[in-house]
């Protein structure tokens, strides 16, 4: 078995897990990208699965909501800040 790692932007290539931990040691990675992607059910039933995905997607949206608004109030003060401030 192979890593697949994308060493420039767009490409990717297969790797043995020695190669790749050889650069990691070495710190000669400077534009990887890593990532894990697991899969568990979530309920019983499918049914319960769907359920329960759906719950995660909707805490998700309300929680990407909830940064955006931060994001725009944080904005605010700081264009308020450098108002007051003459800057």
């Amino acid at each position: 078995r192979g890593l697949q790692v994308a060493g420039r932007p767009g490409q990717e290539q297969r790797r043995g897990f020695g190669s790749v931990l050889g650069d990691l040691l070495t710190n000669d990675f400077p534009a990887w990208t890593v990532s894990l992607n697991l899969s568990y059910p979530l309920g019983r039933s499918p049914q319960q699965a769907n359920l329960a995905r759906t719950r995660l997607e909707q805490t998700r949206t309300e929680t990407q909501l909830r940064n955006q608004e931060l994001q725009v109030v944080t904005e605010v003060r700081q264009a308020a800040r450098r108002i007051l401030w003459g800057r």
